[in-house]
């Protein structure tokens, strides 16, 4: 039997999100300064962080997993931020956000962190 299919929707709403977790070093402007996340990119640092901290160390195996699925989050990142995950992939991801400890116990990343949570909490089922 196949595995269920997950569409997790990356275009998470930053109005929820603390503003200088925004920032992206990544888009320098011209005139000095940073440029801020999308939301595709947004929900992929918080995911890709959920799973540096759940799984600190591992095999390679486990390296190829997280690479692997951080490869699937940035492609759907460039590309409209609908993130399809088979079922083993959904579970590793959520389980990963779940399990994540070291967050800052603080109010506005709380709610920042959160709104990742709750949009993989929310994926679609695909049938």
């Amino acid at each position: 039997m196949a595995e269920k299919l997950y569409r997790v929707d990356m275009n998470v709403d930053l109005d929820q999100v603390h503003k200088p977790l925004l920032i992206d070093k990544e888009k320098q402007l011209e005139g000095g300064g940073y440029g801020e996340m999308s939301a595709p990119s947004f929900f992929k640092s918080i995911a890709m962080q959920a799973i540096s901290m759940a799984h600190p160390t591992g095999s390679t195996a486990s390296l190829r997993r997280t690479k692997s699925l951080g490869d699937k989050i940035s492609e759907c990142a460039k590309t409209g931020g609908f993130l399809d995950l088979i079922e083993s992939d959904y579970k590793y991801l959520q389980g990963a956000l779940n399990k994540a400890d070291k967050w800052n116990n603080e109010f506005n990343i709380a709610k920042s962190v959160l709104v990742v949570v709750d949009a993989v909490t929310n994926a679609e089922v695909v049938e």
